[in-house]
């Protein structure tokens, strides 16, 4: 592989890897629809709340 495949790679690799680790976070310290403000600075324009999207495969029939 040329080494521009490699750089690609290894970015795709290291944004897959915060994007788990992000995820983890927010599962291990919000409930469900529980909402935080991480930074007090910006809690006017920035806030995460914790959902689910389940999508139409598991999500589309009443239980």
């Amino acid at each position: 592989m040329t080494r521009r495949w490699l750089n690609l790679f290894g970015i795709i690799a290291v944004v897959f890897a915060l994007d788990q680790i992000t995820k983890r976070l927010v599962l291990d310290s919000l409930a469900l629809y529980e909402t935080s403000r991480p930074i007090p600075a910006l809690a006017p324009f920035f806030q995460l709340t914790r959902s689910e999207n389940r999508g139409s495969a598991f999500g589309f029939l009443p239980q």
